[in-house]
This record gives structure tokens, C-alpha cells and sequence, in this order.
């Protein structure tokens, strides 16, 4: 959920289709709907650019895509990047879009730099940002550009015994 750049409009998400809702009268507007072919998958964490032209998103199966808002074709964002991705978030100029991918060595957050004119940007190739055994989702960038903030999550176990004569618990390090 969030505004539609510059507008009194909230988007959601209802099955294969993102919507505007006017905060005043309640009128509903489809933005985007995705085709057919996209099966039973739906959209997911979706990120409109400033200028409030473009969207990428998310899909059930973990691919990213991107469209024009305003009825161009649907294309994939990335198609060289391999592994499943998710979770994009943008900058507040929008040259900056960090994502989460899911890979062998686990989730690890992704950047790409976007330059240019509205109508024509260049998107560098995607640079890894994280790496190790603590998986990294759920990005956000500062309202400057000069920080991203992440959740790492760390599993932790533990085994404890039960001991029915002192009826205690007792954790094994």
C-alpha cells in the first residue's frame, strides 16, 4: 500500500490487478493488470516510481517485473539475474533500487543504479550488497540515498532436557 506519486490516490492490490483509490470519494481506477498467462501467481510488493509512470513488482514465485503504467507490455526486470528475487524498494530519486534475492547462499540484498531521462534509463548491471550465512529482506533507503536499512534475521536453536526427577529444565550449550 502507499500514494500514487503526487496524487491524493491509494494504491492496492486486489488478485492479478493494482488499483488507485481516491482518497476523497472512493473511486476506484485500475493501474495494471497482469495477463493470463501469469496463471494463478499474483502481484507482490510493488514499488512505483517517483515520477508515478512505472512499477516493478513482485510475483508469487519470487520474479521481478516492470511495466509502464500506461498499458505498455509487461517485461522482466533483471532477466540475466538468476536467482528469485524480491522485495524492491527505491531510493526517493529514484536512481537507486535495492532488492532481495534468493539464492544458494541464502537472501542477500542486491542494488542497481538507475540514470537518465524519465523516458529512457539506463539500469546498471546488479551489484551484491550482502553475502554470508544471515539473510538480509525487507530493505529500505534513506531519504538521502546514503543508507540502506535491512532486516538481517540470525536462527537461533536450542536444545533443552526435561528431566522429570527435578523437574527442571536444563539447556544444552
Amino acid at each position: 500500500m502507499g500514494f500514487l506519486p503526487g496524487s491524493k490516490q491509494l494504491l492496492g492490490v486486489k488478485n492479478r490487478q493494482l488499483f488507485a483509490v481516491d482518497r476523497d470519494s472512493g473511486q476506484t481506477r485500475p493501474l495494471m493488470s497482469l495477463p493470463d498467462s501469469f496463471g494463478t501467481d499474483v502481484l507482490q510488493s510493488f514499488v512505483i516510481s517517483p515520477d508515478g509512470k512505472r512499477v516493478r513488482f513482485a510475483t508469487r514465485d519470487n520474479k521481478m517485473w516492470e511495466s509502464n503504467l500506461d498499458g505498455s507490455p509487461i517485461r522482466p526486470f533483471l532477466p540475466q539475474h538468476t536467482e528469485l528475487m524480491c522485495c524492491g524498494t527505491r531510493s526517493a530519486d529514484g536512481n537507486l533500487f535495492v532488492l532481495s534475492s534468493q539464492g544458494r547462499e541464502g537472501d542477500n540484498l542486491w542494488a542497481v543504479s538507475e540514470r537518465g531521462l524519465p523516458f529512457y534509463r539506463v539500469v546498471s548491471p546488479p551489484v551484491q550488497l550482502t553475502n554470508g550465512p544471515m539473510p538480509f529482506r525487507y530493505s529500505t533507503v534513506s531519504k538521502d540515498g546514503k543508507q540502506i536499512f535491512a532486516l538481517g534475521e540470525t536462527m537461533r536453536g536450542e536444545l533443552s532436557v526435561y528431566t522429570t526427577h527435578s523437574h527442571r529444565n536444563f539447556a544444552l550449550t
